[in-house]
């Protein structure tokens, strides 16, 4: 007995219901996404990267969330792309040209998908906020030579704290101060500054040689000084103690004869006094003009 053609049909039919039903309560979720899955618009789960089961639609639905993707966000586009917009005021009131680029992951894919209508919008728009306030405490020269590095980590640092407390879902990785500049109108006098700061840069540079080099020669200088300084120390102390041995051996000599001592010591010095003078001596007794000389020998 064959069957009839509207069973088959019934069959046929019933087998596409449930491939569409299949259909229906199946999603895949790529690698680097996270699925929401909602229910009557409300969020009821998270599902990992694969296929994933949910009711058909309208009752549930899945959205697919990025979360692996490092996104790019240029704070001069918050809010126009007219220059104004990315002018700063800084510490010491003058106007700098600012240009930040922000890259960011979504860390908390619900937060990011419902907490704000544009989230790249909104990143950008506290970017330009925390950079103005950061400016505000910071001297321009700071800013456009060494301390680049400090603005960008304290924006980030204070973006990040105002994302986590409005529940944003992101996570900054990385800001970066692409173009500081002064306004074009004062872009010479700037430049006119930082060839003065070079300038100074050399003579301190200088400065610290000639130092150095004069340093160098006094320490040279002092100790020659102090090398000449032992030397006669140490023959004079030698002088010394050589004359005190010398006063000391009289002194014993003296002790033994004082009468002796006394007429050597006259003789000598005598002799040495007379040693180089040229003697006349007179007689009275063998008259006033008698004359005898006598030589140093004697």
């Amino acid at each position: 007995m064959t069957r009839r053609p509207s069973s088959t049909w019934a069959a046929a039919a019933a087998l596409l219901a449930a491939c569409a039903l299949a259909f229906a309560c199946t999603a895949y979720v790529d690698a680097e996404e996270l699925g929401l899955v909602l229910r009557f618009g409300r969020v009821d789960r998270v599902v990992p990267p694969g296929i994933s089961l949910r009711l058909p639609y309208p009752i549930e639905e899945i959205i697919a969330v990025d979360v692996t993707t490092v996104r790019r966000v240029d704070v001069e586009l918050a809010r126009s792309h007219a220059p104004r917009d990315r002018r700063h005021l800084t510490a010491d009131a003058n106007l700098l040209d600012l240009e930040l680029t922000a890259h960011y992951t979504v860390a908390d894919p619900i937060a990011y998908t419902f907490a704000a209508e544009d989230p790249k919008a909104a990143a950008a728009r506290i970017l330009a906020g925390q950079a103005r306030a950061v400016l505000a405490t910071m001297p321009i020269d700071s800013v456009l030579t060494t301390a680049k590095l400090d603005l960008e980590s304290r924006v980030q640092r204070r973006a990040d704290k105002l994302f986590d407390a409005l529940g944003l879902g992101i996570e900054l990785t990385r800001v970066s101060a692409v173009e500081a500049t002064p306004p074009a109108m004062v872009v010479e006098a700037f430049n006119d500054v930082a060839s003065a700061r070079g300038d100074r840069h050399t003579y301190r540079i200088e400065a610290d040689a000639w130092a150095d080099r004069r340093l160098s020669e006094a320490r040279a200088d002092s100790s020659t000084i102090a090398n000449r300084a032992a030397a006669d120390s140490t023959r004079l102390t030698n002088a010394a103690e050589a004359g005190a041995g010398a006063f000391e051996a009289m002194l014993a000599e003296y002790r033994k004869a004082p009468r002796v001592f006394r007429e050597r010591v006259r003789d000598e010095s005598a002799e040495q006094v007379l040693s180089g003078m040229r003697l006349v001596l007179t007689d009275p007794a063998k008259g006033p003009t008698h004359v005898e000389r006598v030589s140093r020998s004697r």
